[in-house]
């Protein structure tokens, strides 16, 4: 049309040929966080059917997409989070109203935590929207909060309204899935890994160990045992913690600082071995683990507790290159095979993991 760029028509083609989609989500590119990751790639990936409108407090300095494969445009609303939850909510909700006004939109998709947003849920249900909810992490009985009997009464009754004003549930795992108890359908898009363009691997440097973010469990008790079967192993940690878990830290451990995603995974393709501190809570979905099979490394994981039927373990089931330990339960037998073992999965294919898979079911979800 005249006057209007190339990108407006792009957009406006797309809107005219599949619809138009809100996605809402408090962190977004270029934030670091784990969730920016997951409501990122599905904004792109949706802007190849859709024109998206990507609502968020943190805004994306480019219009290009960083994965692999993908090159879409998408409109950004930047809505800074001052202070008060509940206002940044308001504002959210005079937004869409605003874009809807003129725009018929297919669906408007909202990520939490936080779960503040989904406070909107009915009143946008009531208005006619389709609107989808995707639980990162539980509302209600989540073990992390340490809520009390009576709050945890109250997120549950608001869980059950969020669900219930909506039209479909997303979540990241099959445990989530039914702590949600929902009559309706839920389904589950695990995080995944994304292949960014132009990543730029490193040569692996023998003897070394790498973990990130956040960890579940004391540090001493494994790493002890690796310097028994290792004395030349050297630990790197990467992130803003480092020494809350690695207090007795001496030479042989070393922090990285935090790194932009694609960043972190050039950092991580240096290290030998990836270690992974969980604890036995299916509730928690390690997105990092996916950063490791797209690496394709050797993955030790240290529980702070025993489960065999874990969401992790059934998920690194038949990846060859994966040893479980437990608190008292190191065999250093067991431990010394594994670190000489070659770095080799075979024919497994980590492909399954792939973000691609993830968008392919939301833009699924859309079309139902």
């Amino acid at each position: 049309m005249k006057g209007e760029s190339v990108e407006t028509q792009e957009l406006n083609s797309r809107s005219q040929k599949f619809g138009k989609v809100i996605l809402v989500s408090l962190f977004f590119e270029p934030n670091p966080s784990v969730s920016s990751k997951r409501t990122s790639f599905w904004a792109f990936y949706l802007a190849q059917f859709y024109q998206v409108n990507v609502i968020t407090s943190s805004c994306l300095t480019t219009e290009i997409s960083p994965y692999k494969g993908i090159n879409s445009q998408v409109e950004i609303s930047e809505i800074p989070k001052v202070s008060s939850s509940l206002i940044w909510v308001i504002k959210v909700l005079f937004k869409i109203l605003q874009k809807s006004v003129s725009n018929n939109y297919r669906a408007i998709i909202m990520s939490g935590g936080p779960f503040e947003i989904f406070l909107i849920s009915p009143i946008l249900r009531a208005l006619g929207f389709k609107t989808i909810l995707d639980f990162r992490d539980p509302f209600a009985n989540n073990k992390r909060f340490q809520d009390n009997w009576l709050r945890n009464i109250g997120k549950r009754a608001l869980e059950r309204i969020f669900i219930l004003s909506s039209s479909k549930i997303i979540t990241v795992n099959n445990s989530l899935a039914r702590k949600l108890n929902s009559k309706k359908k839920v389904s589950v898009i695990p995080n995944g890994f994304a292949n960014y363009k132009n990543i730029t691997l490193g040569k692996v440097e023998r003897n070394t160990f790498y973990t990130n973010g956040q960890i579940y469990c004391g540090t001493n008790e494994l790493w002890s045992s690796i310097k028994q079967v290792n004395p030349q192993a050297k630990m790197f940690y990467q992130g803003d913690k480092g020494l809350n878990f690695f207090p007795n830290s001496k030479d042989d451990v070393f922090f990285l600082p935090p790194m932009q995603h694609q960043k972190v995974l050039e950092e991580a393709s240096r290290f030998e071995i990836m270690i992974l501190f969980g604890c036995n809570n299916n509730e928690v979905s390690y997105t990092k683990i996916y950063d490791f099979l797209f690496l394709k490394k050797k993955i030790i994981v240290f529980n702070d507790a025993k489960a065999e039927n874990s969401e992790l373990k059934n998920l690194l089931r038949e990846y060859p290159l994966t040893l479980f330990l437990y608190p008292n339960e190191i065999d250093l037998n067991r431990l010394r095979k594994f670190l000489t073992l070659d770095n080799d999965t075979g024919v497994y294919n980590t492909s399954q993991f792939n973000r691609i898979h993830g968008g392919e079911a939301i833009k699924r979800i859309l079309e139902s």
